[in-house]
């Protein structure tokens, strides 16, 4: 598929949004009318939350501000062209989630997940039209301010 560069190129610019917080950035990512459907595992099965439309989107990345930083590891995805200016697409992806428990120990709240996603070419390039979060796992890791790859609860470069 000749797009599926550029679908790739999305899936980690929707990353990058969430991670910086970007919430115009990651809403220009979805299509007027985008969906966004994640799992709420603290709920318990079969609970999830439905965001539609942009302004609905705006609030993910503000969200995600609860954590101290979060990051975002998309994996290569398989992509199929589904008709005129459609497709359709899977991609893997660790989001990792760090905060600060109570004693001051870090947390890292890891959910393997795998993208389900409808993707629309606009005018804009393209668009995720509707994503679907599929969570496989759910793990916990207390981190100490020394733990490699972590430094103050921000990500080391």
């Amino acid at each position: 598929m000749a797009e599926a560069d550029e679908l790739q190129a999305l899936c980690v610019a929707y990353a990058r949004a969430a991670d910086g917080r970007d919430a115009d950035g990651f809403a220009g990512l979805f299509t007027h009318d985008g969906e966004l459907v994640v799992p709420r595992p603290d709920e318990g099965p079969g609970a999830f939350v439905v965001r539609r439309g942009r302004q609905e989107l705006r609030l993910i990345p503000r969200a995600l501000g609860r954590y101290a930083n979060t990051r975002h590891d998309v994996g290569e995805g398989t992509f199929e062209s589904v008709g005129d200016r459609t497709a359709r697409g899977q991609v893997p992806c660790v989001a990792h989630h760090l905060s600060t428990l109570p004693d001051g120990v870090g947390i890292d709240v890891i959910w393997t997940i795998d993208y389900h996603d409808d993707y629309r070419l606009t005018a804009d390039g393209w668009r995720i039209a509707r994503r679907r979060l599929e969570l496989h796992d759910v793990a916990e890791h207390q981190l100490s301010r020394g733990d490699a790859g972590h430094d103050g609860l921000r990500w080391s470069t």
